[in-house]
Formats: structure tokens, sequence, C-alpha cells
């Protein structure tokens, strides 16, 4: 299926959206948590002040950095043979969203998210030819909260060959 661009900003609002966006990291910056990533970023030239642990990126910084990301790259899979080429010019459908609660589409039943759901999802998407990759969509309930990420990248591992994703669990990264 080819599917043409949407194109939803102008040139000019997309230049406004970027110009503001340096205006705010530079004037306001972001709150940065962890020790480490402040000391990095301020190896960089990022202004950190560590009472507030606000990290302000100067314009400069910014743009430099801009300038040596890739234009294009890929995201691998569980099977190393899944390549999923990442640019301006590819269009990616995903899985998206973070369910708490299923329904049976066999009983019509609801019932909190399970960690059988979270395998039955992977397996769906895996088959499913127009969907590039996931994320962490099904957020079982049956597992404990400081486990859930690794038991959904286990499964992600036994189930699944396309890309995985998920969020951070508070400050630490998974």
């Amino acid at each position: 299926m080819q599917i043409e661009p949407l194109k939803v900003l102008s040139e000019a609002e997309i230049s406004k959206i970027h110009s503001n966006s340096l205006r705010i990291l530079a004037e306001t910056g972001i709150a940065v948590n962890l020790k480490k990533m402040r000391a990095l970023l301020a190896d960089h030239g990022c202004q950190v002040d560590e009472a507030s642990h606000k990290v302000k990126f100067p314009s400069e910084v910014v743009e430099k950095l801009i300038a040596q990301a890739p234009s294009s790259f890929d995201i691998g899979g569980a099977d190393p043979r899944t390549r999923l080429p990442m640019g301006p010019d590819k269009r990616v459908w995903a899985g998206l969203g973070t369910s708490f609660r299923m329904l049976d589409p066999i009983n019509g039943e609801h019932h909190e998210a399970t960690h059988a759901d979270t395998e039955k999802h992977l397996i769906l998407l895996d088959y499913l030819d127009n969907v590039s990759c996931n994320q962490m969509d099904v957020w079982a309930q049956d597992v404990a909260m400081h486990t859930v990420h690794v038991e959904a990248v286990r499964s992600w591992a036994r189930h699944c060959t396309k890309s995985f994703g998920m969020g951070a669990y508070g400050v630490m990264a998974t």
C-alpha cells in the first residue's frame, strides 16, 4: 500500500514551531532528573542548574546536534533479519496506546489486562503485514509494576519479530 505524505503544516508554520522550540529550550529549558545526564549535557554545552535540575539548551547546541543526526536509520526486531527503515519518506504504522482493560471478543466481557493478553497482542501484531512495529500496548495487571517491562520484553523476544518500544518507569529507562 502506498500512502502519500499528509501535509498538515506549511513551511512557515514549521519554521515558527522550530524557532519557538529553540527559544523555549534556551530560555526555559527542561528538568533533567538524572545527574549523569545533566553532566553529559553540560559537557556538550548546555547550561545546567544543579539546584533546580533545569537544563537550558543554547540554540547553537541544538542546531549542531540536529545537523549531526542521520537523515535515516534502521530499527531492528527480535529477528535480526527484520529491519524497519526510518526516514522522512517512510511511513510507519505501529500499535500505540496502553490498555489496562480488555474486551473479550468471544464472550463480550471486560477484564483487567493480563500477561496472556500481552502475549496474544504481540503474536497478532507480528502477523499483521501492515503494522511495522509495536510498543508496550497492553499493561498487564497480573504482573508486578517493577517487573512489567521486563516481562513484556521477554514476551516480545519469544513471540514477535518486529521492533518493540516502551516508555520508562519513573526515571529508570527500560
